[in-house]
């Protein structure tokens, strides 16, 4: 036979266990505030402890009613109610959504020959189909694969001071000195 106590916010609950013929364990007394409570046929005993807490907390030490757990539960918003509020009325407003800007490649080659200016800056107008004026151009040499050449390429690109867009065309400048030989160029246009 063993003895439990226990305190829940002033009141004592003592318990005693014993084993019942049948092998399961069963309350012979409960003792609370000093009033004997007797099991049921089910060795079952309702107790209504004071000091069970009615309202939802951050106590550590205290529990917490049925009743006041199913009131804070009845009070949280579903999930999908919220996916309902997004997709509906003025709150999903996607006026101010981002755009997936567009990319589009192009090679174009500027002549030797094609420089206007007797004297820099230096400019080539050069027809791109499809480009616009709003688009922003990143450009590049395309490079051979013989070294010597490669090089040359490179001493002669950076000639091109920038690029500027049209719609159907763009302009190369060179603020200093214009390429002597061709230049096959790699455009990459983004428009948002």
């Amino acid at each position: 036979m063993s003895n439990y106590k226990s305190i829940h916010k002033g009141a004592k609950i003592d318990e005693t266990i014993s084993t019942v013929l049948n092998g399961q364990a069963g309350l012979q007394g409960v003792s609370v505030n000093g009033s004997e409570i007797t099991p049921d046929a089910n060795n079952k005993v309702n107790l209504s402890i004071p000091g069970v807490l009615q309202t939802t907390g951050t106590s550590t030490t205290e529990a917490m009613s049925q009743n006041a757990v199913t009131m804070s539960l009845s009070s949280k918003v579903d999930s999908s109610s919220l996916a309902t509020v997004a997709t509906s009325g003025s709150y999903n407003d996607l006026s101010n959504k981002p755009t997936i800007p567009s990319v589009a490649n192009y090679t174009v080659t500027l002549l030797s020959s094609g420089w206007t200016g007797s004297s820099a800056p230096y400019t080539q107008t050069v027809s791109v189909s499809g480009i616009l004026s709003t688009d922003k151009a990143f450009a590049d040499v395309a490079l051979s694969d013989d070294t010597s050449t490669a090089q040359n390429q490179l001493t002669n690109w950076a000639y091109v001071s920038k690029m500027v867009t049209s719609n159907d065309s763009i302009t190369a400048t060179c603020f200093d000195s214009k390429p002597s030989i061709d230049l096959n160029v790699s455009l990459m246009s983004i428009r948002s």
